[in-house]
């Protein structure tokens, strides 16, 4: 083990001076340690080394350690390119093939399929036995592998190229599991176009109301849209591709208006970071109030609220421009809670527009 890369053709007879050199083991394997570069004397090149043929079960790292070993008729298996996890099986066992993905000039080449000839270095790393090759010329034999067809398994999943979305990623198939990185969801999974999809409703929240019709009132499954002066609710609405939740007084009749966008129940126990981005438009008042309830009960006149100090867009922020609430922690406040929008206007004075995008509780 050199103190510095270096390079020496595959072929080359060498002198190594061990002065300065430290023998020990590295994770089980033994080594001679911090040598320098200039240990190293090439005497000649275009030699050769005649590998030992073993079977899998017949590797003994007590004989073979450091050995360049062959084992015929094998498969590779377990991934679809060299810096996957790999193994060599043949009929009597399987043994680690170990690529140093970040180096090896092979990493990302596909790995042959059917039986092949593989010749490596055997080495061991937490007393897991493991093969290196050298070169693409260490693994004879097979056939590349053809996503194309369908009978096939390319990246070694259990998945057939036919059915799998993904033909060379062996993390990536129909019903493998995944993180859509939705805290509302669990049990997430590939669909059958490798789409990240969750499975059933979580303990957190993740709300960016892109499910909402424009100019709809938002109707979301757990949350609440309630008119409590007037007739007017927060709505959908799209701008610049964005769908957010808005509510506006601009051109009501009503004398009043009051309306509130309320947060499915929340479990501070296993989520419990709010924050969510607000903007406005045609800035006349403040009219919008954010607060959390531990006590909800469906109306909220008869719920006890508590304002939350989370930062909301104001008169000098730009229109349109949503600012970020900054993480609030709801613990404090109980352990099942819900959380409020409450829109306040009047039709021809409070008019302000105001505007509330993704609402998130992790």
């Amino acid at each position: 083990r050199f103190t510095s890369n270096i390079s020496v053709p595959l072929g080359s007879e060498v002198k190594v001076g061990l002065t300065g050199g430290v023998l020990g083991e590295y994770e089980t394997l033994l080594q001679v340690d911090k040598l320098s570069n200039s240990n190293v004397e090439v005497l000649a090149s275009g030699k050769s080394v005649t590998p030992k043929e073993l079977t899998v079960s017949q590797i003994d790292m007590a004989k073979h350690e450091s050995t360049l070993v062959t084992v015929k008729n094998a498969n590779l298996t377990g991934g679809s390119t060299y810096k996957d996890m790999i193994k060599v099986k043949d009929a009597t066992g399987e043994i680690d093939l170990y690529t140093i993905f970040t180096t090896a000039t092979f990493a990302s080449t596909p790995v042959k399929t059917g039986n092949v000839v593989i010749t490596g270095i055997l080495g061991e790393y937490k007393q897991t036995k493991q093969l290196s090759i050298r070169n693409l010329d260490d693994v004879q034999g097979g056939t590349p592998c053809d996503v194309n067809t369908a009978s096939l398994d390319c990246d070694g999943d259990g998945v057939n190229n036919g059915a799998d979305c993904a033909p060379l990623d062996a993390a990536i198939f129909p019903g493998a599991p995944c993180n859509d990185n939705n805290a509302a969801t669990v049990g997430d999974q590939y669909d059958a176009q490798c789409v990240c999809k969750g499975n059933a409703p979580g303990d957190g929240l993740d709300e960016s109301f892109s499910s909402q019709t424009n100019n709809v009132d938002i109707n979301l499954q757990g949350w609440l849209n309630i008119a409590a002066k007037g007739t007017r609710k927060w709505q959908a609405k799209l701008f610049s591709g964005n769908l957010y939740a808005q509510a506006t007084a601009f051109n009501d009749s009503s004398p009043d208006m009051e309306t509130w966008l309320i947060t499915p129940e929340i479990n501070t126990d296993k989520a419990s970071v709010l924050s969510f981005e607000t903007a406005k438009a045609f800035w006349v008042h403040n009219g919008l109030t954010v607060l959390v309830s531990s006590n909800f009960a469906g109306d909220p006149a008869t719920a006890t609220w508590v304002n939350l100090s989370a930062k909301v867009a104001v008169k000098d922020d730009a229109d349109n421009t949503f600012i970020p609430s900054g993480n609030i922690d709801l613990k404090s406040y109980g352990s099942k809670v819900r959380v409020a929008f409450r829109y306040e206007g009047k039709g021809g004075t409070n008019t302000s527009t105001y505007r509330v995008d993704n609402v998130k509780v992790k």
